[in-house]
Formats: C-alpha cells, sequence, structure tokens
C-alpha cells in the first residue's frame, strides 16, 4: 500500500505541475515545452528534490513517444507529400542533409567519434515542430508562405526521425559485430514493416468500419490506443524502437476516412504523456552546472542558430524566395527539436553518448528553443516597419511557390466559411476581396485574404491562377461574377471554375459564361436542412443521400455537379 501511494504520490506531483505549467506558458504566448522542461529541472533531484526516482518515470513518460509519432504518421499523406514534393523533398531534404553533415562536421572537431558526431550532428538539425507551428498559429501566419515553406521543412525532418531512430542503436552495437547487427536491424525492419503494411491494407479498413457501426466513442478511443501500442509493441519485439510502430500505425490510419476522428481520441493522451515526457528530461537538468558553464553554453546556441538559419538563407534563396519569406523561414526553424531530446535520451541509454555531453547538448536545444519566439517576434516588427503598409491593403506577394491551390473569388460569408472549411484539411488556398474592412477580417483570423479586384487580370495572375485546381467565386452579384468568369476564361481557359448562383434562373446563364460548376445556394440549403431532417427520424444514410440525389436531379439540370457530388 505504501508503495502505491509512493507512485500516487509522484503521479498527483507531476499531474500539479504540468497544469500549472500549462496554464502559465500559455499566458505568456510561450510553448509548454519549455515550460515542462524548467518545471522538471525545479522538482527534480537537481532542484527541489520534490521527486528523486527519475528512471521509473522516464518508462511511463516514453508513451508520450508512441503517441507523438502516431500523430506525425496521421498528419501525412501521400496526396499532401505530392502537392508539397519541390519544398518537401527539395528544400527539406537538402536542409537536413546539409545541415547534418555540417554539423556532424563540426562536432566531430570537438569529440573526434564520427560516429556520434554523426547522431549529435543530425538530431541538432532537426528542428522543433511543437515551437514553430505554435509561433504559425499565433500569429495567424499557418497559411502564409512562410507557414508552407516551414511546415514542408518539417514534415521531411518528421519523416527522417525514423531512420535515425533506427541508427542509434545500430551505432550503439560493438564494432566487431556492427555489420551483422546493421543486418539484423534491417531485416527485421523489412519483415515488420512489410507485414504492418499488408495487415494495415486488408484489415484496418473493414475493423475500423465495423467498430465505427456500433456508435460507441469509447470502443473507438480503445480501439485507437489498441492501434498505436500494439504497432509499438510489434516493433519494439523486433528489436526496433516504439516510436518506429506507432508511426507505420499512424501512416496506415491517414489513408482512411477515420483519421480526423482519431487524430482528435489520441490528441489528450499525447499532449499529457508529452508532458511528462519532457519533465523527465528536465530532471535530468543540472541547473547549477549549467550556470557555471553558461557562456558556453550560450556560445553553442549561438553557433546552432547562426549555421542552421545561414544554411536556409542560402537555400530558400536557391528556391527564388523573397528575402522576407528568407529570413522569416530562416530564424523560425533554427532551434533544436524536440527529436533531439528524444535521440540524446536514448543514445546516452545506449552508452552511445556521455551523459554529460547530452546533458549539455539537450540544454542548447533548449535555450534555443526558448528564444525562437522573440527572434521571430523581432524579425516581424522590422519588416512591418520597413512596409508601413496599411493593414486593409495588404499588397499580393509570397504567392510565387502556389501551384494546385485554390483561388477564392469574395470573402464574404460564404467565402469566409469555405476557407474555413478548406484550412481544416489543410488544403491550400488564396482569397481576394474587394472591401477592405472583409480583407482585415480575414487578416486577422490568420487566412491568406488580399485586396484586390477578381476581374482584374493581373490580380488572378499575382493569385497564380493559371496554375491553380480550380477559381471559386463566392461573390453574390450576378453581374460581377459574370465578369469574373469571362476574365477567367479569356485569360486562363483551362482553368476549371466553380461558381455560386444565388436563385436557380441564374444557373444557364453561368453555365453559358462558362462556369464548370454551378452551386445554386437556396437550392442546396433547402436540401441540407432535408437531409437533416431524416437524420432525425432515423433513416439509413445510403437512403438520405439517394433521396438528395434523386430530388437534385428531378428538380434542376445539373448532371456534372451530380457526379461530383456522386464521387
Amino acid at each position: 500500500m505504501e508503495h502505491g501511494a509512493y507512485y500516487l504520490k509522484d503521479v498527483l506531483i507531476l499531474l500539479a505541475a504540468a497544469i500549472f505549467v500549462v496554464a502559465i506558458f500559455r499566458q505568456l504566448r510561450l510553448s509548454p515545452v519549455i515550460g515542462f522542461l524548467f518545471a522538471g529541472a525545479a522538482i527534480g533531484p537537481f532542484g527541489l528534490e520534490i521527486i528523486t526516482d527519475v528512471e521509473q518515470k522516464s518508462y511511463f513518460a516514453e508513451f508520450g513517444i508512441v503517441f507523438l509519432l502516431f500523430l506525425i504518421g496521421l498528419e501525412l499523406s501521400f496526396r499532401r507529400l505530392l502537392e508539397m514534393r519541390a519544398y518537401v523533398l527539395g528544400l527539406g531534404g537538402l536542409q537536413l542533409m546539409i545541415t547534418g553533415f555540417i554539423l556532424s562536421f563540426v562536432v566531430d572537431t570537438f569529440i573526434h567519434n564520427f560516429e556520434v558526431a554523426i547522431v549529435i550532428g543530425f538530431a541538432l538539425a532537426l528542428s522543433s515542430t511543437a515551437i514553430v507551428l505554435q509561433v504559425l498559429e499565433d500569429r495567424g501566419e499557418r497559411l502564409s508562405q512562410v507557414g508552407r515553406v516551414s511546415f514542408s521543412v518539417l514534415l521531411l525532418q518528421d519523416l527522417a526521425v525514423v531512420p535515425l531512430l533506427i541508427l542509434v542503436p545500430m551505432l550503439a552495437g560493438n564494432e566487431a559485430s556492427l555489420k551483422e547487427e546493421i543486418f539484423i536491424i534491417l531485416r527485421n525492419a523489412f519483415i515488420v514493416i512489410a507485414a504492418m503494411i499488408v495487415a494495415g491494407r486488408l484489415l484496418l479498413q473493414p475493423i475500423l468500419v465495423l467498430i465505427a457501426n456500433t456508435k460507441n466513442s469509447e470502443l473507438f478511443v480503445a480501439m485507437t490506443l489498441l492501434l498505436a501500442l500494439g504497432a509499438s509493441y510489434a516493433t519494439q519485439y523486433a528489436g526496433l524502437s516504439l516510436a518506429l510502430g506507432a508511426f507505420l500505425a499512424g501512416l496506415l490510419v491517414a489513408e482512411t476516412q477515420f483519421r480526423k476522428q482519431i487524430e482528435a481520441d489520441i490528441l489528450p493522451f499525447k499532449g499529457l504523456l508529452m508532458g511528462l515526457f519532457f519533465m523527465t528530461i528536465g530532471m535530468g537538468f543540472d541547473m547549477g552546472e549549467m550556470f557555471d558553464d553558461v557562456y558556453t553554453i550560450f556560445l553553442y546556441s549561438a553557433g546552432l542558430i547562426a549555421i542552421k538559419a545561414g544554411i536556409l538563407i542560402g537555400l530558400c534563396r536557391m528556391f527564388r524566395l523573397g528575402w522576407e519569406t528568407t529570413l522569416r523561414s530562416a530564424f523560425l526553424m533554427s532551434q533544436g527539436g524536440e527529436f533531439a531530446f528524444i535521440l540524446f535520451d536514448m543514445a546516452a541509454r545506449k552508452g552511445l553518448l556521455e551523459l554529460q555531453i547530452a546533458k549539455e547538448l539537450l540544454l542548447v536545444v533548449t535555450i534555443t528553443m526558448a528564444i525562437t519566439p522573440l527572434m521571430y517576434a523581432f524579425i516581424n516588427r522590422y519588416f512591418k516597419h520597413k512596409y508601413k503598409q496599411k493593414d486593409a491593403e495588404v499588397s499580393i506577394k509570397d504567392t510565387e511557390d502556389l501551384h494546385g491551390h485554390f483561388v477564392i473569388c469574395g470573402f464574404g460569408w460564404v467565402g469566409e466559411n469555405l476557407a474555413k472549411f478548406l484550412a481544416t484539411d489543410d488544403v491550400r488556398f488564396v482569397a481576394v476581396e474587394s472591401e477592405a474592412s472583409r480583407v482585415r477580417v480575414g487578416r486577422d483570423m490568420g487566412i491568406p485574404v488580399y485586396f484586390g479586384d477578381a476581374a482584374r487580370v493581373e490580380i488572378l495572375r499575382a493569385l497564380k491562377a493559371e496554375k491553380a485546381k480550380a477559381i471559386i467565386i463566392t461573390i453574390h452579384d450576378s453581374r460581377a461574377e459574370v465578369r469574373i468568369i469571362q476574365t477567367i476564361k479569356n485569360t486562363f481557359p483551362n482553368v476549371p471554375i466553380i461558381a455560386r448562383a444565388k436563385h436557380i434562373d441564374n444557373i444557364e446563364m453561368l453555365k453559358k459564361e462558362g462556369a464548370t460548376y454551378v452551386v445554386p445556394e437556396a437550392f442546396e440549403s433547402s436540401i441540407q436542412i432535408g437531409k437533416l431532417a431524416l437524420r432525425v427520424l432515423g433513416a439509413p444514410e445510403s437512403e438520405i443521400n439517394q433521396t438528395a440525389k434523386v430530388f437534385r436531379e428531378k428538380s434542376i439540370s445539373l448532371d456534372e455537379f451530380s457526379r461530383q457530388e456522386e464521387d
């Protein structure tokens, strides 16, 4: 009983510290990751000594790594990789390889062990997904060009974590048996990954459909946990890392229609357990030693930021990005990342990395993460002062990388909700609006809305309309809508046009002008209300959809639109 009370006390302390830290750091608009690290240092054996048995807590906290990799797998999809392949594979791949090898050579000059230097160099080459995405979210820039560039580079880095997790155990083996060790690990990795992919393709979708049909949310959550933990156990049993299995499970689930639901189910577990993981890392910080060597730690931190930012500046310019996007992206991703904590912790446990070096590196990563929001705010203030631009008259810039996106013409009520809908699934788009107040509203929400008249060719060219997947017209003025359609058909004849019609009477007119698809606003609203009414009656979903399809086809001649709705 006393033994159980001992663990319960530690768990209560960790939970209380987590709640306190998240509340304080959210108010300060700082990443909770930094707070977790410092909270761990405060309550750990080198701080107030409230918790002294760090080893026992680290095993529990490793589940946070599992759920983090599971979520990263969920966020990936082949569609997204194809859409951003130039930045993901080009910019992201070059950043990782160049930065990783340069940092490895720099580290090797100090420790004279290239195998260890490779682990350190590539771990430091990774940036913090948590910090970068939070900064972009807080400033409403997730959908901006900086957001697109950053997300692409981070996506490649997240993918690179998987081979790095395999590399560390390989290098930790005895030098005499290293070739045999590499062969065994690669063989096991191939067998396990192939088996999981085959099983996932054949069994995962039917099982998830079966569980979803029970309409039991608790059972669905339990299945999500079973997927993440079961896959992790399978890879660990094969001599690989827990995180690899979780990543593969997430990747397989991402190809199903249940991705969003599972992501929502797993998010609370991931956040809590990742917090515990970072707190256990923080417990290993000896703040006394850090203050004794504070100049060296800050010198290393400045060197890491300078090297990473310098490489990113060169690469961004090579990809023909403007100076503002280049500098903002470079310094936004110049810090170390949370995966460095995982890799350094693993390397220290395997005996590959000396504990003292690991602690110093963790402090360097923590400091660079902590100052990132401040650096980014300073750079933003510099460019804001330089341009002195009115909020309403946002010039159309940072769009040169757009392709396969949607152009939304009009940012009224319909355009705003359409933009929010596309943003929910991370679909790339830009919007143009001629009313200054609506541009301000969109910008305040972090939506890429630009001021301009969509009927002007130069405005559409600036929005890269020729590379767009489609142009969507959401304005309510039929005459203005016709002018926009005519401009598009005359200048970009191959780009599909989706137009909004206020009344059924406008459908044929808009199609005659050149609209590819026409959505009758009031008519479609009545169908959606009718479908909701049938759901209230308890009608099957297939019957509801069939009823709506038949009614639509009988009421108006919209064959193309019906086929699109059916697809």
